[in-house]
């Protein structure tokens, strides 16, 4: 009972993220479509009906960085418009599928590597939360603060050290290295602390 429920959610979720003809394209990778639609005036920065710009989506499910590049190189904006948590497109690439190839491309389009949620979370937050140490020091390399903290005084050490890793996680995410003590190690460095 439980799988078909999955499954039902899913499609439902597939079928309201889709319904729109740019996220169609995107998601089937028909970049001569996405061209179509683009010159009769689709606006590559609207929200769908779950609050994702096309870019979002693409980077939320890890597409690949072709088609980040594509929508980036035909205007689609990194940070606005906003989810409705006011999570930016760096924000969710580094919280799911994202590795360090799309955050880098997403920084060249001037993506701020220190935006904040409505609930102050950045991406160095979801990437410490997800284990993904490779980015963490990516992103730390390239200016995130490590002693941001978020609404609820939270810092990326402390999302790093309530990280939840298992073989699907690590299997998922297959272009960052996921390792939660290497992630706590850096961040103690960069705070400043001894790992």
């Amino acid at each position: 009972m439980k799988k078909i429920q999955l499954l039902l959610l899913l499609l439902f979720l597939y079928i309201g993220a889709y319904s729109q003809p740019l996220f169609s394209a995107i998601a089937e990778k028909d970049t001569v479509k996405a061209v179509e639609l683009l010159k009769s005036g689709e606006n590559i920065n609207l929200l769908n009906s779950y609050g994702s710009t096309v870019l979002m989506q693409s980077c939320r499910y890890g597409y690949d960085t072709v088609m980040e590049k594509f929508l980036l190189q035909h205007g689609a904006n990194p940070d606005n418009p906003r989810s409705p948590k006011g999570r930016t497109t760096l924000i969710i690439a580094s919280a799911y599928y994202g590795g360090i190839p799309m955050v880098r491309l997403l920084l060249q389009y001037g993506a701020d590597i220190n935006a904040v949620t409505n609930d102050g979370v950045t991406a160095l937050m979801m990437a410490a939360q997800s284990a993904k140490s490779d980015l963490v020091a990516y992103l730390l390399e390239h200016g995130a603060i490590a002693a941001a903290k978020d609404a609820q005084g939270k810092t990326a050490l402390d999302y790093a050290n309530k990280a939840q890793v298992d073989e699907y996680t690590i299997k998922s995410m297959p272009e960052s290295k996921v390792d939660k003590a290497a992630t706590i190690a850096i961040l103690l460095k960069a705070t400043g602390n001894k790992p």
